[in-house]
């Protein structure tokens, strides 16, 4: 059945849907580190992660097809995925620590011991969960742990050029099987191997797969799945106890991400290029705060903790206004000089027959 898209591949509110996913992870994390409720814990509904992974699988395969057909190689691709990815992450990495200093909540002479050495090493190759024992003190004692998802992250760019060209050779519909199958079996793998092989898939694509499976199918069949506010609502009803109960047990096991994807992802899409245009115009005011707001929010938080704040629900909005305020620093100042650097960009897409 065919639907009709009124508005261009760039008029829609993906933008605004993935800073509302960062402000829900910031929602989350703060309830849990100051030990408070803010609007009933509602954003532990929403999986905020999860929504980033599927608006990044299906814009960032997109993105590989379309670099592949416009210039027969990969190197454009890589560059631009590493402009997005690494400058926030090594402003983070330096800036982080002197924040710190700052606030008198370590010396600065702690900054020239080998533990900061190591924490900007893995932060330089885009592996950021070190924890230095420099902070350790201060607040939870971890500034980076909402970063494991970088490497998840990273470690898809690399196979999206083997996602690219399997679909070529065998098919899209193979290709896209094959990869959640693969992915399966690796996650219950890894859950038999014990924890260091658990530890290890956390922080690759594969725990998150079908959240990236769902990207990648939506940027390809999007424009042949019924867009409708019914479906809509049918897809909330089916997201909600399937979230619930993926909260409350573990009896979904390696299906989890899977099975909360296929609602979610519908509510993403359809929500992304169908919802109010006053919302997608917002966030192209002030610019893409996502990224920046997810990389600086722990640290935000840890600096409430250190000031001995805790325990009440105003420091959850408190927080949020904050790193909203650092997000939009990050982006000005970090991020959008970086992406001026691409040398195509993919926000003209060409669409692969098939």
């Amino acid at each position: 059945m065919a639907v009709e898209h009124p508005r261009t591949s760039r008029e829609n509110s993906l933008d605004f849907l993935r800073l509302f996913a960062a402000s829900v992870v910031v929602l989350a994390h703060a309830q849990a580190d100051f030990h408070t409720s803010f609007l009933w814990n509602a954003s532990q509904l929403f999986d905020g992660v999860g929504m980033f992974f599927i608006m990044s699988g299906m814009l960032v395969y997109r993105s590989g097809e379309s670099t592949w057909t416009r210039t027969g190689r990969w190197r454009d691709f890589f560059w631009n995925r590493y402009l997005r990815v690494a400058p926030g992450i090594y402003a983070f990495a330096v800036i982080a620590p002197l924040v710190l200093v700052a606030a008198g909540a370590v010396t600065l002479a702690n900054l020239f011991k080998f533990p900061l050495v190591v924490w900007l090493g893995s932060s330089l190759v885009l592996l950021p969960n070190y924890d230095p024992p420099t902070w350790q003190h201060v607040g939870t004692g971890v500034i980076n742990g909402q970063l494991y998802t970088i490497p998840a992250e990273v470690s898809f760019y690399l196979i999206v050029p083997v996602l690219v060209l399997a679909a070529r050779r065998f098919g899209f519909p193979r290709m896209l099987a094959g990869f959640v199958l693969v992915s399966i079996v690796i996650s219950i793998g890894a859950v038999l191997g014990g924890h260091t092989s658990e530890a290890v898939v956390h922080h690759t694509f594969v725990e998150r797969a079908g959240f990236f499976a769902a990207g990648i199918f939506w940027a390809r069949y999007r424009e042949r799945v019924p867009a409708r506010w019914w479906l809509f609502v049918v897809a909330c009803a089916i997201y909600l106890p399937v979230k619930l109960i993926a909260l409350d047990t573990d009896v979904l096991g390696p299906l989890s991400p899977f099975l909360i994807a296929i609602p979610l992802s519908y509510m993403v899409v359809f929500f992304g290029y169908h919802g109010p245009r006053a919302i997608g115009h917002l966030t192209e005011r002030v610019g893409d705060l996502s990224y920046s707001t997810y990389i600086w929010h722990v640290l935000v938080i840890n600096l409430l903790l250190f000031l001995g704040l805790a325990g009440e629900w105003w420091l959850v909005p408190l927080t949020l206004a904050i790193t909203w305020c650092v997000a939009w620093l990050s982006w000005r100042l970090v991020e959008k000089p970086a992406l001026r650097l691409k040398r195509i960009s993919s926000r003209n897409l060409t669409r692969v027959p098939g």
